[in-house]
C-alpha cells in the first residue's frame, strides 16, 4: 500500500499539480485584476474628487467676489 502511494505520489504530480496552479492563477489572476480595479476605481474617485473640489473652491471664490460689492456697507 505505502509503496503503491509513492508511485503514485511520483506518477500524479504530473497530472495533478497541472490541475491546481491553473486554479490558483485563475483565482490570483482574478485577484490582481480585482485589485487593478479598485486601484482605478480610487484614483478616478480621487481625480473625481479633486476635481468638484477645485470647481467647488473657485465657484466659492467666484460667489464671494461676485456677493461682495452686492453686500450693502
Amino acid at each position: 500500500m505505502v509503496n503503491s502511494n509513492k508511485h503514485n505520489s511520483i506518477f500524479e504530480p504530473d497530472c495533478v499539480p497541472v490541475e491546481v496552479p491553473r486554479k490558483r492563477k485563475s483565482i490570483q489572476h482574478f485577484i490582481c485584476y480585482f485589485i487593478h480595479f479598485f486601484k482605478i476605481i480610487f484614483l478616478v474617485q480621487q481625480f473625481i474628487l479633486q476635481m468638484l473640489k477645485a470647481i467647488h473652491i473657485s465657484c466659492l471664490t467666484e460667489c464671494l467676489t461676485s456677493n461682495k460689492p452686492r453686500i450693502p456697507h
